[in-house]
Parts: C-alpha cells; structure tokens; sequence
C-alpha cells in the first residue's frame, strides 16, 4: 500500500548521494519552494496548519510577488507549489502563475478546490500547472462540511476535481484523519476511484496552527490510529493496481522521525510566507529574512542552505519528542508569534 511519493523518492535519492560523497554539502538554491500566496481563506477547517482567515496583513503585492519569482529564476529553482490560506483568493493568481511558467519554473497547486469552477480549471490548464491537489475530508458532504466548516463546501470541492479531470490537469485528492472522519478513509479512496484521480495521498495530523486549538476535538489515539491503518490496507486490497495510496509511515508521530526524513543535508526546501518571509519548515516556529528588502539568494545563504544545524532549530527540536509535545511549547507555529531570525 505505502509507496513513496516523488519527492519522497527524490529526497531518499538526494540522501544518498550525500552519503557516498556526490553531493555538495549545500544546494546554490532550493528545489522546491512552497509559496504561501495569501493569509485569506473561505473555509475554517478544524485541522488547518495554518490557522488561516479572512483577514490578509502586509500581504506581498503583486509587483513585490513577481519581483521574487525573478529571483527563482534567476536561482534556477525547479518548483514552486503554491498554497494559503486559500491560493486562488488572491486575485492575481493568473499573473502569478504565468510568470513563472514563463520562467520555466513547474507549479503545482494545494487548494481546497472552491475556487474552481469550469473557466477556473480551463485556466490553469491554459497556463500548465503540473498538478493540483485537492483536499477532501470526506465521502459525503455532512462529514466533509463539518471538518471543513462550510455547507457546500464537498459539491464544489469534488466538482474543482471533476473540472480538472476534463482538462487534463493531473490531480491528486488528500484526506487528513480527524476523530470526525478518519472511518470515511475508505469512502473517499473509493471516490478517489470513481473520478479516476491516479494518486490518494493521506498524512499525519499537523499540530500546528488551527489543529492546536482543536487538539482535543480532532486528535486520534492509539486505537483510532490502529483502525485508521487498518481501513487504508482494506483499501489498499480492494483498489490494488487501480491507484496509488501514499500514507505516511506508522512511525511518523515520533516527531525526530519526521524531522530525520526533512533534515537530512543538503537542505532542498524554503517556504515564503505572504507577507515576504521565509520558513525553513512547516514544523518550525521561526522566520528568516524580509523579501521585501533583501533577496532571496541572501536568505538562502545566509539561514536556509544549512538552516537544519542552526542552533535554534537544533534546540527546538531537541526539546520534543512526539508531535503532540509540539502544543505544550511556549511557541506554536502558527499560533503563537514567529520567532523572527534576522
């Protein structure tokens, strides 16, 4: 059932060239970025990492957005997924996108998937996005709705898929277990095969953002996470060959053991908030750097490229254990202030 994604293969590749002495000890740029493009977002999903919202602060305009996907280029970055918030609220998000792809640079997208409507995907079919991933978590609209926090959500969500799927753009659906939606596991893999989508893609809860102030809502326990697994290999037997399920491992909540599979040198990622900041990780509670008046080849050299031995990652991860230690730290990434490293 557990088959490795792209970048999974990609990273465990890197690995081990670096190990047999054929890489250099850093990368001159990332190859991946993940671009938060706004703050804003329709839903309220009792999960989210984000802890996204309506509102949008000293968000990256448009000039200052297109100034950065220069330096990408001109960095040699191979791709860009674009996510929120909600990506597609930003209303420039054609311009965006054209640019890169005029640069040469493949974007993927991580939407919830109501924005897309028939013209939106024939859209980003027009400007060949390379995928788009989008999350439904639920096979019914009353358990979908419910973690996602708006009537209707499910029908526009699954027709977005629908919409893609007619102009060919590869799509992918993921689900993240809740206490809400987890035994719907096999549903949506179900639905995942009905659309004919190639890949279904599930991970652990991220305690971060949102998900904390629902923790005790949301948050599976061992016996939960037993059954989970058990409906994914149920699953995984009834749908052999006829898509690919990528779930995370069974280890995964062991919070070194996630940092191990991301940290390993050299460091491909770099993540842009909307306001023009840089994130090293997801997990992570701190920022580096200002876009808006330094450039991107500075922030990577001087925090990111080897950002994983700076002594305030080392110390923070070393303060935890499991995922769930994450909620009792004095910094929560994405709720509490971000610890800014200038």
């Amino acid at each position: 059932m557990e088959r490795a994604s792209f970048l999974t293969q990609y990273q465990g590749r890197i690995n081990r060239l670096y190990k047999d002495g054929l890489l250099p000890k850093y990368f001159k740029a990332p190859v991946f970025t993940l671009w938060e493009l706004t703050d804003r977002c329709n839903l309220s999903c009792v999960h989210c990492y984000y802890n996204s919202n309506q509102k949008s602060e000293n968000e990256l305009t448009t000039k200052e957005a297109l100034n950065i996907i220069e330096q990408l280029a001109k960095m040699k970055v191979f791709e860009v997924y674009l996510t929120g918030g909600e990506a597609l609220l930003r209303e420039d998000w054609p311009v965006l996108i054209e640019r890169l792809r005029q640069k040469k640079i493949q974007v993927g997208l991580i939407t919830n998937g109501t924005q897309i409507d028939r013209n939106a995907a024939g859209k980003l079919a027009d400007l060949k996005v390379k995928w788009v991933q989008i999350s439904i978590d639920g096979a019914s609209p009353g358990v979908h709705d419910k973690v996602r926090g708006l009537s209707g959500s499910w029908e526009k969500s699954v027709a977005a898929i629908r919409y893609l799927k007619q102009n060919n753009i590869r799509t992918h659906l993921s689900f993240v277990p809740t206490r809400i939606n987890f035994r719907d596991v096999k549903g949506v893999i179900g639905l995942c095969v009905e659309m004919g989508l190639e890949y279904f893609v599930t991970d652990m809860l991220v305690l971060t953002g949102r998900a904390v102030k629902n923790f005790e809502q949301i948050k599976l326990g061992p016996e939960e996470y037993v059954e989970f697994y058990a409906l994914l290999d149920e699953a995984a037997k009834i749908y052999t060959d006829k898509l690919t399920i990528i779930a995370p491992s069974r280890e995964k909540e062991t919070l070194k053991t996630y940092v191990k599979t991301r940290s390993a040198p050299p460091n491909i990622w770099c993540i842009i908030t909307p306001q023009g900041a840089c994130r090293l990780d997801l997990l992570l509670p701190f920022t580096y750097g200002d876009l808006k008046s330094q450039k991107l080849e500075y922030i990577w050299n001087h925090f990111l490229r080897e950002g994983w031995h700076r002594p305030e990652v080392i110390e923070f991860i070393n303060s935890l254990n499991m995922m769930s230690d994450l909620i009792k730290h004095k910094t929560v990434p994405y709720v509490s202030e971000n610890i800014h490293c200038q």
